[in-house]
């Protein structure tokens, strides 16, 4: 379960505001023609975010950094909180939550430096995901509702849902279910107003989620039916492997074996066709549940084995993750010496040329007095000589 909220977290709150519409390729030629250097700085923050998305971290922080470096050398508030939010968008990826919450805690202090109410509070949703991921969810419901209140102010009705969806987990871990779905309905009943179909999905699946592991199997086998009639209209493989892995557990549970089957092979053709590991794993696991209740036992283990397999993968691309966090914060931190080191060296030599230039200041200043010693010395002996 865990690895799977992260994703769906991670997945919910992209953010609108670094427009993720166009392709990379796209942007590069929009970044060419741009003769603005604000515009020129936010246009690589949504190249940087592209890179994200698609797992390559390092050009992700290269680009993100130059357009750091170019919003602080403009004085550019606004552009330098989206370098820091994208940043932040980063390390949610690697799964670094403290570094993206200390690059989220700088960008809303240059949004509400900037009055960028919008970003403000796609930062602070963003930052109530990081908390709910290390289960502080007081602080991840503070957060949340901080993003409601700016995205009521400017009449954001996206943001507005988001919220709302986002205050889901952290008040259900917290013991209140009954407010978490409040607060999906009012998700659901705005993102039906603004037409947002694939934000009522997310509604239907958390509150799935949250019937089932409240035991309340009907219901929960009812909203991922839900879930996946609207997946069916954007053809979203991922969501499909797990909702499909979801119901044909309820199945399981119900006894109800011959749709559980149906389904499990459903899940299996969708996840199967886009590598998605954690998906496999889970589904290969409950096929070994239901092949174990059938009495097959061979086919139990061989899909036991199935699951252990897709399991290591897991293992190993979130090693990967880590070890990317890690070699990345390590760079920031060589950078920051080197720079450190540079300004360092340069204040050495700044204040050695200060010290020759004080240094010829004097020499020349006792020239000056041994010469006019000479000559008061050789005037006096002129004196002399006419007496």
């Amino acid at each position: 379960m865990k690895f799977r909220l992260l994703t769906l977290f991670i997945l919910i709150s992209i953010a609108p505001i670094l427009g993720q519409n166009r392709t990379n390729d796209s942007l590069y030629q929009l970044l060419e023609k741009s003769e603005d250097p604000s515009e020129r700085v936010a246009i690589q923050c949504k190249i940087a975010q592209g890179y994200t998305e698609i797992g390559d971290y390092k050009k992700a922080g290269e680009i993100a950094d130059i357009a750091l470096k170019q919003a602080i050398e403009l004085r550019d508030h606004k552009g330098e909180g989206l370098a820091y939010y994208t940043l932040a968008r980063l390390n949610q990826y690697m799964r670094d939550w403290d570094n993206a919450l200390l690059y989220h805690y700088q960008a809303i202090q240059l949004f509400d430096e900037a009055n960028a109410i919008e970003e403000l509070a796609w930062s602070y949703l963003n930052m109530g995901i990081a908390f709910v991921a290390k289960k502080e969810y007081d602080r991840a419901i503070r957060y949340c509702n901080k993003a409601l209140e700016a995205f009521k102010k400017i009449n954001h009705k996206q943001g507005e849902a988001y919220s709302y969806l986002n205050l889901g987990y952290p008040l259900h871990y917290k013991g209140e279910t009954e407010k978490a779905l409040e607060q999906l309905e009012k998700c659901k009943v705005l993102c039906e107003e603004i037409k947002d179909q694939t934000g009522v999905g997310y509604v239907h699946n958390i509150r799935g989620d949250i019937y089932f592991e409240i035991g309340e199997l009907d219901k929960a086998l009812a909203e991922n039916q839900a879930c996946i009639e609207i997946r069916k209209t954007e053809n979203n493989k991922r969501d499909f492997a797990i909702i499909y892995g979801r119901i044909a557990k309820i199945h399981l549970i119900k006894k109800e074996l011959k749709k559980a089957e149906e389904t499990l092979q459903l899940a299996e053709k969708a996840g199967l066709e886009i590598e998605a590991h954690l998906e496999l794993r889970n589904l290969y696991m409950t096929y070994a549940e239901l092949d174990s209740t059938k009495g097959n036992f061979k086919a139990a283990y061989d899909h036991l084995k199935a699951s252990i397999d897709h399991g290591k993968v897991i293992v190993k691309e979130e090693r990967e993750r880590e070890v990317a966090a890690v070699k990345y914060s390590l760079n920031k931190e060589i950078e920051a010496l080197q720079e450190k080191e540079t300004q360092i060296t340069e204040a050495y030599e700044s204040e050695l040329r200060e010290c020759q230039q004080e240094a010829s200041k004097g020499q020349g200043n006792t020239l000056l007095y041994i010469a006019g010693g000479i000559i008061a010395l050789l005037a006096l002996l002129l004196v002399r000589k006419r007496k």
